[in-house]
Parts: structure tokens; C-alpha cells; sequence
């Protein structure tokens, strides 16, 4: 015999190739079609979808937004280019840190430019 297989052992199954897709063990092989709501399918499977690596830039934009917003924009500014050219995922983390950054670091410039002018009034109507 010049098969590669290995022989059973007394009492053992002989062996099966793991990803081979035979029809004869129920559940296994190739999906089975998706079938939406009314179908005459008793249960609906739904294929598993591609993983994409998560752009570690996106996941910097997105926890550093909160806390460091000019940071955050910055990080998903050049999350979402580094994503267009590689394809990674991540997308919506980077844009989550481009948008609350921005909101952010427009509210805290709002409020220096608002203290400033009020300390701006209070010295110019103090007389000095």
C-alpha cells in the first residue's frame, strides 16, 4: 500500500480528512444558502463574513478622541488615509475620532477664545 493515510487502530474509526466536504455528515461541508424570512427552510444560516485587520491607527483615534480630542482628530485623519491605501478595517473607528475630536477641539478652542475675550474686557474696562 502506498497510501499516505495512517491504518486504524483496532476499535478506532478509520480517518477522515477534517476539511473535506462530504455531504454525508450533516452540517458540515460547504454553506447552505441564506433564506430569508418565509422560506420554506426550517433554519437560516448566514455564511461567516471576511475579517479584516483593525487599522491600529483607527483604534488610537477612537479611544484618544475623549480625552486628547486634537489627537484623535489627528490619529483618524491619517487612519482613514493609511485605510484607502492598505484596505484594512477599522473605517468607522477612524471616522468616530475624526468627528468627536473635531466636535471637541472646536468646543475647547470656542471656550479659550471666549475666556480671552472676557479677560480681554475685564483689563481694557479696569482702566489699565
Amino acid at each position: 500500500m502506498s497510501d499516505d493515510t495512517p491504518s486504524p487502530r483496532y476499535g478506532q474509526p478509520g480517518w477522515q480528512d477534517p476539511y473535506a466536504t462530504s455531504s454525508s455528515q450533516p452540517g458540515h461541508g460547504q454553506p447552505s444558502p441564506v433564506t430569508g424570512y418565509g422560506g420554506t427552510s426550517g433554519a437560516t444560516t448566514v455564511p461567516a463574513t471576511s475579517m479584516l485587520a483593525t487599522n491600529s491607527k483607527a483604534v488610537v483615534a477612537i479611544s484618544s478622541c475623549w480625552a486628547f480630542p486634537l489627537l484623535g482628530l489627528v490619529f483618524g485623519i491619517m487612519a482613514r488615509r493609511e485605510i484607502a491605501r492598505t484596505g484594512e478595517g477599522g473605517s468607522g473607528f477612524a471616522m468616530t475620532g475624526i468627528v468627536v475630536g473635531a466636535v471637541f477641539t472646536g468646543i475647547i478652542a470656542l471656550y479659550v477664545v471666549g475666556v480671552i475675550a472676557v479677560v480681554g474686557l475685564g483689563i481694557a474696562g479696569s482702566g489699565f
